[in-house]
Order: C-alpha cells, then structure tokens, then sequence
C-alpha cells in the first residue's frame, strides 16, 4: 500500500495524469511486493535456519552434559542406557527429532491471512502489474 502511494506521489511530483498515474501507482505496488517478498523470505526461510542452530547449539550441550554425568534418559521413564555409546546415540536421535520439529515451528511464523509474508508478497506484485496494465491501457487509448 505504500508503494502505491509512493507511486502516486511521483507521478504528481513529474506532473503526469491519466492512466499514466495509475501505472506508476501500480509500479509502486510491486516495489511494495517486491519488499514484502525480500522481508518475508528473510523471516521466514532464511532466519528460522539461524535460530534452529542456535538452539540445537544450546541443546546439544545440554544433551552432552546429562550423558556425561549419567543423567540421560530416553524416554524418561526408562532405565539408564547401558554405556556411553549408547546415552550418546539416543542423545544424538533425539536432538535429530527436536531439530527437525523445531525448524518447523520456526518457519513461516509471519503471515498475512494465514499466509506466509514473502507469498502475500508475490500476490501484491502480481496486483501491481494489474494495475500497470490497466494504467498503460488507459494512457495510450486502450
């Protein structure tokens, strides 16, 4: 939406009217979409990568100190594991599971109407060229 405006707002600043007008409007918008593509890429796709290593970072520290000290138990309510080797590769399976769930949790958490921020992003583009189209019609007689 403010991309139309900015639209707007250079058109009246080059002093053009018509269907010109609602081109750059519409050029405007698909800056706008173009933006909420690039915002919602980087929140959605690109960051949660980041904040699921981090976590599994931290959880991975965590799972080595409880199978260094004796401490692990998976599932909880089951005798200890019998060695080393075996506490370390169900600490491994479970970080495994738990990275996986995690990532999915922090995907695609920004959305519009249910729908993730960088495709609401391509359905405003996508309106934008629209209203280029109509805008280019309308300036040259269409």
């Amino acid at each position: 939406m403010l991309g139309g405006f900015a639209g707007a707002g250079i058109a009246a600043a080059l002093r053009v009217d018509g269907g010109v007008v609602t081109a750059f409007i519409g050029g405007g918008i698909i800056l706008g979409g173009a933006a909420s593509f690039a915002l919602g890429w980087y929140l959605n796709v690109v960051r949660p990568v980041k904040q699921t290593d981090e976590w599994a970072a931290g959880r991975q520290q965590l799972l080595d100190h409880q199978v260094a000290t004796g401490q692990f138990r998976y599932p909880t309510d089951t005798p200890p594991p019998a060695s080393i080797a075996e506490a370390q590769s169900q600490a491994q399976t479970l970080l495994a599971w738990e990275r996986e769930n995690a990532h999915k949790a922090y995907r695609n958490n920004h959305s519009v109407y249910s729908i993730p921020l960088q495709w609401f992003g391509v359905v405003v583009a996508v309106i934008g060229l629209v209203v280029v189209g109509l805008g280019v019609a309308a300036a040259f007689g269409g």
